[in-house]
């Protein structure tokens, strides 16, 4: 193979017009260098790596693969073939193999990785392991963790027409275990938990969503309107909550006005605040843009904070600002830039807050927003 043994990180396929090439499953060649490479995976010879992003997930027709070759693969090939004398045998073998550090979610990708390499007599035994360890497993947040790759499997399985009902029994049954226990889970977490739990509960939304099962009316929703109400999780979750109950139409604009303004108007530490923010603001910025009330309830929040209470908070607000794309952070400096003529007797519309303006303060935190939507 031209690429074996190049130092170096190469695309397959890649050409100049297209320098991260790209192979389509639905061809026999490409098909089968999709399957090698996914079996050298399971044999840990990394060889390949698959490009995870738009249009590359499981069960497309498209991937791409960077191929990075380290000397030390020469010799790993060598000790795979105690697993078995064929690549398919040796790789089958491996798979199944149980070990010590099994988790929920480790299976789960070894069931997912066992698909790509269509190992068809592996993938069932694997696949009982996780669904009888998935029916004992108590820990919220492993669940949660694996309930985006536990619906990746199940939706691909049947693609593949391998036997994934067990499966989804399993997942009728672990949503309305998330839905009570994720509230508690929620509460008393560090900034670092909190971030980890907040990737893994989003990824699980997007993937029951994709579903579309009755257990989105039944548990999921019902456990968002919860959380979007609840004074006593992590405000992160508070926030996310809110938003994604109004992107679905499951919240009115009139209750999340309500909600937003009450939320910026705590007594609380101004980076709570700012957590709720970041939550509702995940994603897209057009909701501001689209509902002016909600984005004076925003701009008054950052005009009243003292300086000091403001600074601390600024590299998060920077953060949640930048994720926008370039052209909602460029309509949102147009607004900057009209609102910063002055009412000459602002009203105050947050409680807690004093109505006196302050030009001087007044310029810098407009230069601060100037900044953020610039970057």
């Amino acid at each position: 193979h031209k690429y074996w043994g190049q130092v170096g990180e190469q695309w397959l396929k890649a050409t100049k017009t297209n320098p991260q090439g790209g192979i389509d499953l639905r061809k026999p060649i490409d098909r089968q260098k999709s399957q090698i490479l996914s079996r050298l995976q399971i044999l840990d010879i990394p060889w390949g790596s698959l490009y995870e992003g738009p249009g590359n997930e499981l069960g497309a027709f498209k991937e791409k693969w960077c191929l990075r070759w380290y000397p030390e693969f020469s010799l790993r090939i060598i000790e795979a073939a105690m697993w078995g004398n064929t690549l398919v045998e040796a790789a089958s073998n491996r798979l199944q193999q149980s070990r010590p550090d099994d988790t929920l979610h480790s299976l789960a990708q070894r069931v997912l990785l066992g698909l790509r390499a269509e190992l068809p007599q592996a993938v069932p035994v694997v696949l009982s392991r996780l669904a009888a360890q998935a029916a004992v497993t108590t820990d919220i947040a492993a669940l949660l963790a694996s309930l985006p790759s536990l619906i990746q499997i199940i939706q691909y399985g049947d693609a593949r027409k391998t036997d994934v009902t067990s499966l989804a029994l399993l997942v009728e049954e672990l949503t309305p275990r998330l839905a009570a226990g994720l509230p508690a889970a929620l509460r008393n977490i560090d900034e670092e938990l909190a971030q980890s739990l907040f990737r893994d509960f989003l990824a699980s939304h997007r993937a029951l969503c994709q579903l579309d099962l009755p257990l989105l009316t039944a548990y999921w929703w019902p456990l968002l309107q919860r959380l979007s109400r609840s004074t006593h999780i992590a405000p992160l979750f508070q926030g996310v909550a809110t938003r994604l109950l109004f992107d679905r139409e499951q919240l009115d604009l009139g209750t999340v006005e309500t909600r937003l303004s009450y939320a910026l108007s705590q007594a609380g530490p101004p980076h709570e605040l700012a957590n709720w923010l970041t939550g509702f603001l995940h994603g897209s910025g057009l909701v501001l843009l689209h509902h002016s009330k909600l984005w004076e309830a925003v701009d008054q929040w950052v005009t009243a904070l003292p300086m000091q209470e403001l600074t601390p908070i600024l590299p998060q607000l920077r953060r949640t600002f930048a994720a926008f794309s370039p052209g909602e952070r460029e309509r949102m400096l147009h607004k900057v830039r009209l609102s910063e003529s002055p009412d000459p007797e602002p009203e105050p519309k947050l409680a807690g807050y004093s109505s006196t303006y302050d030009p001087e303060r007044t310029a810098i935190v407009l230069a601060g927003l100037k900044q953020w939507l610039k970057s």
